[in-house]
């Protein structure tokens, strides 16, 4: 179903979500705080957050408004605050569902459960359009594993298209190895990333920048420190 990060600083509240959503077939990983709980949301591939407002080190709000714009995953605010503004700010901030406590397990499951179907009829609804992502002066034909800038073209292998059609897909956010690999199939959902592994998305980002160069591309990879990689892309008059 869904890989589920949990962000509460009540341990038992964490737990019996925890419990009851993996009762019902999620996959749930807990952060006890603020800090604790943005690293994970940036560095680690999930579904959906479940983010307690109030938190020890980063409020809830700030970690919504800094996951959604680089992560692709749907946010479940969780609050005791029930008045309009309150919600208001929670929206306006990307949350995608805002529960206010004390809530109902089986009303939350089915929160979770709604975002996880938009999940896949977005993924459905994406694959059967088409095969083709224009980024910048760049073409990425994933069906043919092609990736064209005006007349230039090059052959990806199979590794770095998925990689790319992520890179692509998200553009101007940032991706972490981790996603990288789990869109490449290296890894499967949840699951961390060890040497070897990240090794692998190291070696596939180089080589998908020298073809990006290879085709005279505005377009390349920008490495974020110990956090993962984003496609930037120049203008002509940049280049200039």
């Amino acid at each position: 179903m869904a890989n589920v990060l949990i962000v509460e600083d009540e341990p038992k509240t964490a737990e019996i979500l925890r419990l009851f959503l993996e009762q019902n077939g999620h996959t749930c990983s807990i952060s006890h705080d603020g800090h604790a709980g943005l690293g994970r949301a940036l560095t680690e591939s999930y579904d959906v957050l479940l983010l307690d407002q109030m938190l020890p080190g980063i409020d809830g709000l700030k970690i919504c408004q800094t996951v959604k714009s680089q992560r692709v995953v749907y946010v479940i605010l969780i609050t005791a605050k029930a008045g309009e503004q309150d919600r208001i700010d929670g929206l306006e901030r990307g949350a995608d569902d805002y529960v206010v406590k004390p809530f109902s397990l089986r009303e939350l499951l089915a929160r979770v459960n709604r975002l996880v179907m938009e999940r896949e009829r977005r993924s459905e609804t994406s694959e059967n359009i088409n095969s083709l992502i224009r980024v910048g002066n760049c073409l990425l034909e994933t069906s043919a594993l092609s990736l064209r800038s005006g007349i230039h073209e090059v052959i990806l292998t199979v590794t770095e298209s998925q990689m790319l059609e992520l890179l692509f897909s998200r553009f101007g956010a940032v991706c972490s190895k981790v996603e990288l690999a789990n869109a490449a199939g290296l890894i499967a959902s949840g699951e961390s990333l060890d040497d070897a592994t990240s090794h692998k998305v190291t070696s596939h980002m180089s080589h998908l920048r020298k073809k990006l160069a290879q085709i005279d591309s505005l377009c390349f990879l920008k490495t974020i420190h110990s956090v993962g990689y984003k496609i930037v892309c120049l203008t002509s008059e940049d280049r200039n």
